[in-house]
């Protein structure tokens, strides 16, 4: 290729510049452009490849993490890999030793503090059952039974999720249908909406305990009446146990899953509990891998919702 550029001047400047042609050998060659795909293909698998194995760690790392009181077991890192990662992996492990070691020792404190709350209870019951006025007698009998149920909630409260039970296939309708049919013998109008069957990984006491601590607040406090539904939702089985008392405040939500929360300003024996039974069935809940969630009714009542995954949840990792 030939130019001629005009100066300023008047003059001229002449250039040659070879001509580059697909195929004759010069930089823009197909075999050039070839090695070069190749090259940017096996540096983009190579970046690829290095960036996994560098937050690989991380990852195993969350996922640990996000186990931490999922399960009465801790979930230890393999100690593999560079230095650094080791010294990680083992500082995490001891980390979760030390906590369950810590768990283990307040649960057995606190069993034990029950344990002997027990006798001297046991006393002053057998010691009222002498007493001649027989008003006085009933009143000391229902302090009783509110202290006893007051240390059995704490220690079921402190128990929950502390048990290494195995999800395992199970009904959960039939498991809903024998819970309601308790209520129903206990005076309870429950309906019951739900499919002839749906079976999947259950641990099977958390998921119990959850659900019939749900029925028995909705009982306690719903006005006797109960709508409970099963059915599956996506990758969730959704259970709602929906009654017709005065709600909650959507301020309080949140707060009433919490334990020893009571939203009544006194301890109402016609009621009665610790402000403990939901607090329980979240607990419950997360231990089987799932969520516990409260909503006002339409025209009056509380809704509690509860969703479980279809898989079993250990193996969610």
């Amino acid at each position: 290729m030939v130019g001629v550029l005009p100066l300023a001047d008047g003059g001229q400047v002449s250039f040659a510049a070879p001509q580059f042609r697909v195929g004759h050998g010069r930089i823009f060659d197909r075999a050039g452009l070839l090695s070069l795909v190749g090259v940017a293909i096996g540096v983009g698998i190579v970046s690829v490849l290095a960036v996994r194995g560098l937050t690989r760690p991380l990852r195993t790392l969350a996922v640990a993490a996000d186990r931490i009181g999922r399960s009465a077991s801790p979930a230890l890192l393999p100690e593999t890999g560079p230095s650094e990662v080791r010294d990680a992996a083992r500082a995490f492990n001891a980390m979760q030793e030390r906590i369950r070691r810590l768990l283990e020792d307040r649960l057995q404190a606190l069993a034990a503090v029950g344990h002997d709350l027990r006798t001297p209870l046991a006393r002053l019951r057998l010691r009222a059952g002498f007493l001649d006025d027989a008003a006085t007698r009933e009143r000391m009998d229902a302090d009783l039974d509110e202290m006893e149920r007051m240390v059995e909630a704490t220690l079921a409260y402190l128990r929950e999720g502390r048990d290494a039970e195995a999800a395992r296939p199970a009904d959960l309708v039939a498991m809903v249908r024998t819970l309601c049919d308790a209520a129903s013998d206990g005076g309870a109008a429950v309906t019951l909406d739900a499919p002839d069957q749906l079976v999947l990984p259950l641990k099977r006491t958390a998921v119990r305990r959850a659900i019939g601590n749900l029925i028995d607040n909705a009982t306690g406090h719903g006005g006797g009446t109960l709508d409970v539904a099963v059915r599956r939702g996506g990758h969730l089985a959704i259970v709602e146990v929906a009654d017709r008392g005065p709600g909650i405040p959507e301020e309080a939500l949140e707060r009433v899953l919490d334990p020893f929360v009571r939203l009544e300003p006194s301890r109402n024996r016609a009621t009665g509990g610790v402000g403990l039974g939901l607090a329980i069935a979240r607990r419950a809940v997360e231990n089987a891998g799932g969520t516990l969630r409260l909503g006002n009714r339409a025209g009056g009542g509380l809704v509690a919702r509860l969703e479980l995954p279809s898989r079993d949840p250990s193996r969610a990792a």
